[in-house]
């Protein structure tokens, strides 16, 4: 109804970007420091990594498809723990051995592949990315959201992440299915965090702590019942 959209965007214009109101931006700053610490925490990493690979089963994935993208991404990891950008991650991940015999057997498309999943942000696009807009230089003080230990905690969740949505389109590109086919089920299972409403952008992300979560995979799960 045009009555509840006036209002959603009225609430939208109020709260505003980012910075642009100082309660929102207190607000901002409280809900980034919980995050932070809540990612940090044994139980997220236990609940990422088990709910990923949930999801993986639901999706059909095989358990050799761990073991080939992890051959992969060895290279990739170390670029990424490095502080590598993404153009330095895709020449590591081609200079590796195990592209090399990839190339040489006559299946250099999968790293072709790998290197537009990387470069379309469809690996190092999960949960933690949300928190992205923090990761400044690391503090010691504990109330930044990027102090040294909730920082460190995001690497290996990152990578935890990043296996999982990598080994989802591994299976895919194995199975015979074409790039854009692979990231689609990545995104159905795993999610794209950056498909949301200006609203949601704006008012529930902020509102509900890792609301895009929540907001894509209840209906998945629904789904698959």
């Amino acid at each position: 109804p045009e009555e509840v959209a006036q209002g959603l965007a009225d609430v939208n214009r109020i709260i505003g970007a980012r910075g642009s109101n100082s309660v929102v931006t207190v607000f901002d700053k409280v809900n980034d420091l919980f995050k932070s610490w809540a990612i940090a925490s044994p139980g997220f990493h236990s609940r990422n990594f088990f709910g990923g690979v949930f999801n993986n089963a639901l999706a059909g994935v095989e358990l050799s498809s761990y073991g080939r993208f992890h051959q992969l991404y060895k290279p990739v990891r170390r670029a990424i723990d490095a502080g590598g950008s993404v153009d330095e991650q895709v020449a590591a991940l081609r200079g590796s051995k195990q592209a090399q015999r990839l190339v040489d057997s006559g299946n250099g498309r999968f790293v072709d592949h790998m290197a537009t999943l990387m470069r379309n942000g469809v690996l190092n696009g999960g949960q933690t990315t949300e928190l992205q807009r923090v990761a400044r230089a690391r503090s010691i003080n504990p109330l930044n959201p990027n102090n040294i230990v909730t920082a460190t905690a995001r690497r290996p969740a990152l990578h935890v992440e990043n296996m999982l949505r990598g080994t989802l389109a591994m299976d895919r590109l194995t199975k015979g299915l074409d790039i854009d086919l692979a990231v689609a089920d990545v995104y159905k299972y795993h999610f794209d965090y950056d498909d949301l409403s200006a609203f949601e952008r704006g008012v529930m992300r902020r509102a509900i702590p890792f609301y895009t979560w929540t907001r894509k995979n209840l209906p998945l799960q629904l789904e698959m019942m």
